[in-house]
């Protein structure tokens, strides 16, 4: 992984790509919180009617009255306590019963998206540790010594012409996190 990186990210990084899964399993696979016949009496108790903003109303769809905080999924043909959205990437309504899971899910991938293009980052500086480029001098513009150290956009034009593909990795986790 480079030279300064130790072997327990060998260990850490199928870790968190395992929690990762585990979690969107769990937010794919769990109840978001529907609303039956069986449920509505907990419901309803649960999430008393305001009568400001949630009224008491039938759903015209299954024919009960609606508890309040719940809508109906068009896409599921469900009606979810606390109904969030529906996730595409899920494939399931995000509810009140899996938006631990869901949350978790996108905590995780943040911390992944970071650690990524922190290891991105780390991986290149091993490398030019490693091939002694840091004291490298060059014939700056006016004719003196420059180490790359000294001169940014010359490092830049270095580590893109010759780590392109880690070094945009790296910068596009950046911007996702």
């Amino acid at each position: 992984l480079g030279l300064y990186m130790s072997s327990l990210h060998r260990v850490l990084l199928p870790a968190l790509m395992l929690a990762s899964i585990a979690s969107w399993l769990a937010t794919c696979w769990s109840d978001p919180g529907a609303v039956t016949s069986h449920n509505l009496d907990a419901h309803l108790e649960a999430y008393p009617f305001d009568y400001v903003l949630y009224v008491p109303k039938p759903c015209p769809t299954l024919g009960f009255t609606c508890p309040a905080r719940s809508k109906f999924c068009r896409v599921t043909r469900r009606r979810v306590a606390r109904f969030d959205h529906f996730c595409g990437w899920m494939n399931n309504a995000i509810g009140e019963n899996n938006l631990r899971y869901f949350v978790s899910f996108l905590a995780m991938h943040v911390v992944l998206t970071g650690y990524g293009s922190w290891l991105c980052f780390c991986i290149v500086y091993g490398e030019l540790t490693r091939r002694g480029l840091w004291g490298v001098a060059f014939e700056g513009a006016g004719g003196a010594p420059v180490t790359m150290t000294q001169d940014w956009p010359l490092m830049t034009r270095f580590c893109m012409f010759h780590f392109g593909p880690i070094v945009m990795l790296g910068v596009f986790l950046a911007i996702l996190v």
